[in-house]
């Protein structure tokens, strides 16, 4: 969050004057049931766009909007789980960072 919010300052967007930054985290509830609430509050706060650091996180919203733009800050294989219909092209209000992992032997 720290270096999200100085990438914004860089660019020149003033929390709390240029945007509103809501922040969530599912720390204190099992993700399960934290994420689909968040994605619904975001929605219904009128959000402009929305950023998920988790792939479930991002499943979620992708539920809760096919209108409002969605970043993947980070997402492993988004095609394979159903989140976009391929890297060249992803379809729907989804877009942002794909990462890829082998397993480590």
């Amino acid at each position: 969050m720290k270096a999200f919010r100085a990438g914004l300052v860089e660019l020149g967007w003033v929390e709390g004057g240029t945007h509103v930054l809501e922040v969530r985290w599912a720390d204190k509830e099992p993700a399960e049931a934290a994420f689909p609430r968040f994605a619904a509050e975001f929605v219904k706060l009128g959000a402009d766009v929305i950023v998920s650091v988790t792939a479930q996180g991002l499943s979620e919203a992708k539920r809760a909007s096919a209108t409002v733009p969605l970043v993947m800050a980070s997402s492993n294989y988004p095609v394979e789980r159903g989140l976009i219909s391929s890297l060249t092209r992803p379809g729907g209000n989804i877009t942002g960072l794909a990462t890829f992992t082998s397993d480590l032997r």
